[in-house]
């Protein structure tokens, strides 16, 4: 695992699908067995149909992702994704982006900024899943002009979360201690070699509470939907289209374009 990979999974926020992240880090060590074995290759996420620019997002996403988090763990930038925007919305004669998603989330650096771009666009977008569009993905989909979803797919999981992982009592099972030397009041927060103190605590839950609280602002600016769906769960089409978090059920991407013209 890379160190920017390591430092995502224990220090960043997650608005993703939390067992898909715990699946994640065990899939690392798999991955890393790959490497020199499978030909890293260029990204291509876009691809034009008529008149149609469609972005393909895939996998967990991240911001300024390495080569491992790309070639090996099948995850998709942010940057990539707004750089494909950028370039589409500049093509003579494309009228829609339709972004279509297959993800249950991703990091939260980087995810608000790219939702603002998404809404800020002149050109028309449609967010489409025919599998997962889940937490970050929610987040970037619920911010185009329109957002569909084939029958079996799972949409929502608007949430956040931050995990911690303590390794100081099976440190010290092992005989291992750990000193620190540090300036600074806040230099050695959250570290894995001690436990949480209760002002730590409390700043990981207020940092989790305003990643929440962005999200839930983000949704509700763009759709009307229910209540309840900001309590992180993951919604069936069918509930989906009930609680306003879609527009409605399409089987397909080919039956979404034909739909679209």
């Amino acid at each position: 695992m890379t160190p920017t990979l390591q430092n995502r999974i224990r220090n960043e926020a997650w608005s993703i699908v939390p067992s898909y992240l715990d699946l994640f880090s065990e899939s690392i060590e798999q991955a890393k067995s790959m490497v020199g074995v499978v030909e890293s290759s260029p990204s291509q996420i876009v691809e034009v149909v008529g008149t149609t620019a469609v972005i393909t997002i895939s996998g967990a996403m991240g911001k300024r992702l390495d080569w491992f988090e790309k070639d090996y763990m099948g995850m998709t930038d942010y940057d990539e994704i707004e750089m494909a925007l950028r370039e589409v919305s500049q093509l003579d004669g494309i009228q829609r982006a339709v972004l279509h998603f297959d993800t249950p989330g991703g990091s939260v650096t980087g995810c608000p900024e790219l939702g603002k771009l998404i809404k800020s666009m002149s050109l028309p977008t449609v967010a489409f899943t025919d599998s997962m569009m889940a937490s970050a993905g929610y987040w970037l989909g619920s911010q185009c002009d329109l957002v569909y979803a084939s029958e079996s797919s799972s949409v929502g999981s608007i949430g956040c979360y931050i995990m911690h992982v303590d390794q100081s009592g099976f440190l010290e099972k092992i005989g291992v201690k750990v000193s620190m030397f540090k300036k600074g009041k806040h230099k050695a927060s959250f570290s894995p070699f001690k436990p949480l103190s209760d002002e730590e605590k409390k700043e990981l839950q207020a940092s989790a509470d305003k990643c929440h609280g962005q999200f839930k602002a983000a949704v509700s600016a763009s759709r009307s939907v229910d209540s309840s769906v900001f309590e992180s769960k993951c919604y069936d089409s069918d509930e989906a289209i009930e609680l306003g978090l879609i527009d409605g059920h399409i089987n397909n991407l080919t039956e979404l374009l034909q739909f679209l013209g």
